[in-house]
Parts: structure tokens; sequence; C-alpha cells
């Protein structure tokens, strides 16, 4: 029993490292975590509140495909702005995002009320999760989706959802 348990761990030594290490990193951040907090307090919701980005009318937002930006931007800029436009033109009409609401539950409140949009809405929250709480984002990164989110929201004009 002593040789098997021996040779199983000789030949996964570099996995036991790993997750000896992912331990370790996963104990360390929660204490940074555990310990910034009651440095943070208070002021860091506001702090928090202020960095918010205001949003404009969704008419003040160009398509960055259109615009040729997709080429100049890097990704996670294209996701960001445009998820940005995509709370301001649902603030047009009538669904605004709540101040505690991630991307993910926004997109699917929004995919409720615009079906047609859902797979698209469901693949900006994925990205946007990425882009924002990621290092990086997928290398096989497809803003096909993003880039037809744009097309029905420019399409989409004026129409107002009664939902």
């Amino acid at each position: 029993m002593i040789i098997l348990a021996g040779s199983w761990l000789v030949r996964r030594f570099d996995l036991l490292l790993q997750l000896a290490q992912s331990i370790i990193a996963a104990v360390a951040q929660f204490f940074r975590d555990l310990f910034s907090f009651g440095r943070r307090g208070k002021g860091a919701a506001v702090e928090g509140k202020a960095r918010a980005p205001a949003l404009h009318p969704f008419a003040a937002y160009a398509d960055p495909f259109r615009a040729g930006q997709d080429g100049v931007w890097s990704r996670e800029q294209l996701i960001f702005y445009s998820y940005e436009a995509l709370q301001a033109w649902a603030l047009e009409r009538g669904i605004p995002p709540g101040p505690e609401q991630t991307a993910r539950e926004f997109c699917s409140q929004l995919s409720d009320s615009f079906p047609e949009a859902a797979a698209e809405l469901s693949r900006l929250s994925f990205l946007y999760g990425h882009a924002a709480y990621r290092s990086a984002l997928p290398v096989d990164c497809d803003l096909g989706p993003v880039r037809r989110l744009w097309e029905f929201l420019s399409t989409s004009g004026a129409a107002v959802s009664t939902s």
C-alpha cells in the first residue's frame, strides 16, 4: 500500500503542487479581503458610487463596430462600452439597472422583455463578467454577438417595452 501511495504521489506531484498553491492563494486572498474590509469601511462604498459612470443618452453612444473602433479599442473596452450603452438604452425604455444588479442579472431581466436579443444579451453578460472580474478574456472570445446586439439596439429605435 505504501509503495502504491508513493508511486501515485510521484505521478501526481504537479497536480498536488498546483492544488496546494491554489489553496494557499485562496486563504491569502480571504485574509486580504477580510482585513481590507475593516480599513476601507464606508469611505470605499462612497468612492465606489462616485466612480460609477454617469449614463449619457443612448444616442450619444456610437456603434463601435460601424465607427471602426473594434480595430482600435481592446476587446475589454468594447465590452465595457457596449454594456454602458446597453444600460442607457434600457433606461430610456423604462428598465433602469439596479444599483446592486450584476451584468448577468440585468441582461437576464432585459432578455425577458426583449427575447429576440436574449442570446446576444447572455453573451454580453458572460463577456462582461470575464472582462470585469477575470485577468483576461477567453482566448476564443467572439465579439460577433456584441456586434449583433449593437445592430438590435440601433434598429429598435424609440420602441418602448410595455412589459
